[in-house]
């Protein structure tokens, strides 16, 4: 998904103090870019979580072939 674009700027006609709060499109670009996070967010935890498995596999491979050798 990519990153949704906020659909007023400099340019915008009708920008004033608080217009986000009144705007239907920028409501509707609000719940896409949360939508846009969650989905980052949740990505970001399975990578997490296989890095984690991964370096506990490693450390628990290694540490046990060193106390096989100490006995």
């Amino acid at each position: 998904m990519k990153r949704p674009k906020p659909p007023c700027g400099k340019s915008c006609l009708k920008r004033h103090a608080g217009c986000n709060s009144e705007c239907e499109a920028y409501k509707q670009f609000a719940r896409e870019n949360e939508q846009y996070r969650q989905e980052r967010l949740k990505e970001s935890h399975t990578y997490q979580a296989i890095r984690q498995t991964k370096n506990n596999c490693v450390l628990k491979c290694t540490h046990y072939t060193l106390r096989q050798r100490q006995v």
